[in-house]
């Protein structure tokens, strides 16, 4: 009777429900806290539904407040019907004795105590008053503290790499700020014939991508930013035949995939597609299984990737000004200049998109890097850039490339559109960047469970394969600086890298863009793997072995049940033990400490993540000087000088307490 006499407005039902319940007022919004933890993935979903879907979703509408109201409904007809009141009295925490006097042992053998009662009843009662929830945040604040000391140590320590004077690099490749670039960033330098640098991996265009044969165009920038521009691949006049060739092919594998994928969700269909199709199926199956993967390159395009002329000459010459200058290249320009996004090739995984460029929403960076590396060389916007001041050498050519993170293959993309003068530079480039990808490989291959320095660059391919590659697991740091802060320091793949000169920043605007956009997606990776990491089966998937995925939504544990959230074991652990240390991001910066200050002071984002505590940050004005640290409350506090802190290894970087 009550339930029928519910109106139809989700609020209303949420308010009465309350009352039956006899939810205090003050404690509504706890309630529903609670209601949307206990369904974090669904109540996930209608967030994204409501406030981030496009307007053309086909996925129903799903509001928070429609999940809230049916769980607060039917949870207040149960204690109707079964005529009892709610028990609304906290849980009170307990400590067992049994776990007290552990910590007692453990603190008083490390204080050279244990064998004196009277020292280990002080350290009892100490111990004892202190709250579970106080210890772990103790627990966090010193892991944090000593990776923080060892890194500003060694930084504090890295003398700037000058060049000698008319020494000018083969090439510059500027790599996405991606953890994973770090190591064949390093690898690349080793060789002797290139600089580095660090920049979003959508190259500081937003735009969305239409690539040949796809119907509509895709968003490929920060998800905090809207596309102002559009970028569209086409084939090359000569390889017309080509293209057609790909598109059909293209459209004839979307086609039998979409017959497929309709089987397992019409009752009955999945019988007649294995009695028709099984046979074939099997055999696939069989030789996918057994037939051992390889790495594969992907070929040259024999398309190009332009933004569209919808954009005017000066729209696009303010968007290359802005890409320069925000990478730090104005002057000095090597004949070649790459701009690398990355990708990772892999088969069979739902969360593939976790692995791929964060800064292009999830996606290949391929399209970003090829797009703007094409504004870069037109000539309208050449001259446009030097009536800014901005002089690019005529004989200066960018070139869009996509490093495989899944491989460490870098493949050179538009060499077919280069010109014959650039073709041998770009032969030997590509030549040296596949000697720092096995190397790089080799050097992941130590810290992937069963990987070989060969069998490491296949994983992607390997359909059975739970962990083709560890990801952005391990980041810990955000350092924006110019490269020579960081060059020669092996970071161990656990520092975003995006390049900036505060020198040639004399307002301020390009440390404000990054502080603004890349360094919050950078909070945001770096948050996913921290709670994915702290309660795997809460804030993480859980076991990837056991995921079904549900259409385009998710994934879900089983045969039904809660739609998972965060990443899934395999990407954070191995086995029991975590392979990600779970910090809050330290965000490192080389600039003016009063200049940061008041970023963070007028951007309401960064200043609610900054003394809110999920966000730490140290900084010093230029290279040479100490580094200081900013408190939640805003004030700096300068670290000594010449610490004698070592420079973290590998078995520093996953030890956890």
């Amino acid at each position: 009777t009550w339930l029928e006499s519910l109106p139809d407005s989700s609020s209303q039902i949420l308010a009465a429900a309350f009352e039956a319940a006899q939810i205090r007022p003050t404690d509504h919004v706890d309630e529903l806290r609670g209601h949307f933890a206990s369904v974090a993935g669904w109540a996930g979903l209608a967030r994204w539904r409501t406030d981030w879907a496009h307007a053309d979703e086909p996925l129903p509408a799903l509001r928070p407040i429609d999940i809230a109201a049916a769980r607060a409904m039917l949870e207040a007809a149960v204690l109707i019907a079964a005529g009892v009141a709610p028990d609304v009295a906290p849980a009170a925490g307990n400590r067992t004795g049994e776990d007290l006097e552990a910590r007692v042992t453990s603190a008083a053998s490390h204080l050279g105590l244990a064998s004196e009662p009277a020292a280990r009843d002080a350290v009892r009662t100490i111990l004892s008053l202190v709250p579970e929830s106080v210890r772990a945040s103790i627990w966090l604040a010193a892991q944090e503290r000593r990776y923080e000391h060892r890194l500003l140590a060694a930084l504090e320590r890295t003398a700037a790499r000058a060049a000698p004077a008319g020494d000018r690099p083969e090439a510059q490749v500027a790599f996405c700020i991606d953890v994973r670039s770090e190591g064949l960033r390093r690898r690349l330098e080793e060789l002797g014939h290139d600089d580095t640098l660090g920049f979003a991996g959508f190259f500081g265009v937003p735009m969305a991508v239409r690539e040949l044969g796809w119907p509509t165009a895709e968003a490929r920038c920060p998800v905090l930013v809207a596309p102002s521009a559009a970028a569209l691949e086409q084939p090359l006049v000569e390889h017309l035949t080509d293209a057609a060739r790909r598109v059909a092919r293209a459209g004839a594998i979307e086609s039998l995939s979409d017959a497929h994928g309709a089987t397992k969700h019409v009752p009955g269909a999945t019988f007649a597609a294995a009695e028709s199709i099984g046979w074939f199926a099997g055999a696939r199956a069989a030789w996918r299984t057994l037939l051992a993967p390889r790495p594969v390159r992907p070929d040259v395009p024999t398309t190009t990737v332009r933004i569209g002329d919808e954009v005017g000459i000066e729209q696009r010459v303010l968007a290359a000004e802005a890409v320069l200058r925000t990478m730090g290249l104005v002057d000095g320009f090597a004949p070649l200049v790459v701009l690398c996004g990355h990708t990772s090739a892999v088969v069979n995984n739902a969360h593939g998109t976790a692995l791929e460029c964060g800064a292009c929403a999830g996606a290949s960076g391929a399209s970003n890097a090829r797009a703007v590396a094409a504004l870069l060389n037109e000539s309208d916007v050449r001259t446009g850039l030097a009536a800014t001041g901005t002089e690019v050498p005529d004989e200066t050519w960018f070139v869009g490339a996509v490093h495989d993170t899944a491989s460490d293959i870098v493949t050179i993309l538009d060499r077919r559109v280069a010109p014959a003068s650039h073709h041998r530079a770009i032969d030997e480039l590509q030549a040296r960047l596949d000697l720092a990808g096995r190397r790089q490989a080799a050097e992941r291959s130590i810290e992937l469970p069963g990987a070989t320095d060969d069998g490491v660059r296949a994983r992607g391919r390997d359909w059975a394969q739970v962990r083709p590659e560890w990801g952005l697991a391990t980041n810990a740091a955000f350092v924006v600086a110019p490269r020579s802060t960081t060059a020669s320091l092996d970071l161990h793949g656990r520092a975003f890298l995006h390049s900036y000169d505060a020198s040639r920043d004399p307002d301020g605007s390009i440390l404000e863009a990054i502080m603004t956009a890349p360094l919050v997606v950078g909070h945001w990776i770096s948050s996913q793997y921290y709670f994915s990491t702290v309660d795997p089966e809460v804030y993480g998937a859980g076991d990837k072995l056991l995921h079904n995925p549900i259409d385009a939504v998710g994934v879900i544990t089983g045969a039904g049940g809660q739609l998972r959230v965060g990443l899934p074991l395999q990407s954070t652990h191995v086995d029991d033990d975590a392979h990600h240390q779970p910090l809050r991001l330290l965000a490192v910066i080389e600039a003016d400490i009063a200049r940061i200050e008041s970023i963070i002071a007028r951007n309401e984002v960064l200043s609610r993540l900054v003394d809110g505590g999920w966000l730490r940050v140290a900084a010093r004005s230029a290279s040479g000087e100490p580094w200081s640290t900013r408190t939640p409350g805003g004030t700096w506090q300068q670290l000594p000088r010449g610490a004698r802190i070592e420079t973290p290894t590998p078995d520093d970087t996953y030890e956890l307490h």
